[in-house]
């Protein structure tokens, strides 16, 4: 479904992402880590078009999507969650699912209520619809992050370190509900909560200084000796000849 192909940042005419190659299939969540600094968040600025392209492509289904803008790359399917919140807090949880359901699919009328009931009932937040978004607690109100991001239709899901601020019990709730939203999607999820991603994610890429170093199942890529260089500090000579 989605294919990054060479992409690369530059600022200052220091490369921030250097020619980063991923694909990610309908159903598959991509996990992404790396230390900070490591070009995660730009990636997915390159993804929904917050940051412009300084080479390489991305396709979705196939089309090249990296020279449009951002409001036609969500248009195109492309969604993204962020780790602080961002609901509209005057409005109700109902509400604010509906404004993504009226302006992405454009859906009215009794196929709207229908499709927002929907969206709730996945993301656990049935039971909160009439209340303000402004008035969840933190652990709703990542859900209903979740709900406004897949509000619009987006079959490409960028999930941006969500899991940050949430308890133990949260995190493991959390887990549940992208697992939920993953049949019929590409999702890549940005997370320093590394359990998190090893329970979520089918596999890991890592970045480091803006490269792809890693990528592959999560129980290996994570034990890797070259992980753990980056990670813990072993020496690079010995990471390698590991």
């Amino acid at each position: 479904m989605l294919e990054v192909a060479g992409v690369s940042k530059l600022y200052a005419r220091r490369a921030v992402v250097r020619e980063v190659s991923l694909k990610v299939a309908p159903g598959e969540c991509l996990g992404v880590i790396g230390p900070n600094g490591a070009g995660k968040t730009t990636l997915f600025n390159l993804l929904d078009g917050t940051a412009r392209l300084d080479g390489g492509a991305i396709l979705l289904d196939g089309n090249d999507i990296g020279r449009l803008p951002q409001h036609r790359r969500a248009q195109a399917g492309i969604g993204r969650a962020y780790q602080v919140p961002r609901p509209f807090s005057g409005l109700s949880v109902h509400e604010n699912v509906l404004a993504g359901v009226m302006h992405g699919p454009r859906l009215h009328g009794a196929a709207a209520r229908a499709r927002v009931a929907e969206i709730l009932e996945t993301v656990g937040l049935s039971d909160r619809r009439a209340t303000l978004a402004g008035a969840l607690p933190l652990m709703d109100r990542k859900r209903l992050e979740l709900a406004r991001a897949i509000s619009v239709g987006s079959r490409v899901l960028l999930l941006d370190e969500i899991a940050g601020g949430l308890t133990e019990g949260e995190v493991l709730q959390l887990i549940e509900v992208v697992k939920r939203l993953k049949p019929g999607r590409a999702v890549l999820w940005i997370e320093h909560i590394a359990h998190a991603l090893m329970a979520a994610a089918d596999r890991l890429a890592v970045l480091h200084f803006g490269e792809l170093v890693a990528e592959g199942a999560p129980e290996p890529v994570m034990h890797s000796a070259l992980v753990q260089e980056i990670y813990l500090g072993i020496a690079v000579d010995d990471a390698l000849d590991s």
